[in-house]
């Protein structure tokens, strides 16, 4: 805990770089604490209201989980992807240097994050 200065690992997309090429062990896969923490401190969940006059009842009401980084952490937030099992999309900033990573389908909220954050609590 305490300021970036204190971490061992200054950018953390150089975690990505522990990887083992062995054929003979498993695909490598952030650990789920790891995702947990990113999360508790890059990501948020989001509802969002607001009105459109294409649906029904004149309001669109939509949940988002979403983590933004540096365009430079990219790695990581595609290995973020992974370990979500694929769910989820990936898209650069229109006007800053960033990249985010983020899921709105209810489906891939209620049976793979939401989950993940249950088993994994912030």
């Amino acid at each position: 805990m305490g300021s970036e200065k204190n971490y061992r690992i200054k950018i953390l997309s150089k975690l990505l770089n522990n990887k083992n090429f062995s054929t003979l062990s498993p695909q490598f896969k952030l650990n789920p604490w790891f995702c947990s923490g990113l999360t508790d401190s890059e990501g948020s969940f989001v509802i969002t209201i607001y009105k459109n006059k294409e649906l029904k009842i004149g309001w669109r009401v939509q949940a988002i989980f979403q983590i933004e980084l540096h365009v430079r952490d990219l790695d990581l937030l595609l290995e973020l992807q992974k370990s979500f099992n694929g769910c989820g999309s990936i898209v650069k900033g229109k006007n800053r240097n960033t990249v985010r990573f983020s899921v709105s389908n209810i489906k891939d909220l209620t049976t793979i994050i939401i989950p993940h954050f249950e088993k994994y609590p912030l």
